[in-house]
């Protein structure tokens, strides 16, 4: 979990995954390497996305391809909300 805090007031101001950067970055690598290691795919953000939510409105095909087949090889019943 990655935390951005304001110098001034030591508030967090907003809480994000390393997947969810991967995605937002487009790294399909990365994204992948993550979700091998037990990256939680289903965990929100502040803003409640998911990183699916975030390659999903930003279109990032190799992306979905990657959640594709961690979808095939996870449990079913755990991404049928991604469906």
């Amino acid at each position: 979990m990655i935390r951005h805090f304001s110098l001034l007031k030591h508030e967090v101001l907003f809480v994000t995954f390393a997947l969810h950067e991967a995605v937002k970055q487009n790294n399909a690598y990365i994204t992948s390497k993550l979700l091998f290691f037990g990256a939680e795919p289903m965990m929100k953000d502040t803003w409640g996305k998911t990183a699916f939510d975030y390659a999903k409105s930003r279109k990032y095909e190799q992306i979905l391809q990657v959640f594709e087949v961690w979808r095939n090889l996870a449990c079913a019943g755990c991404w049928l909300v991604l469906l």
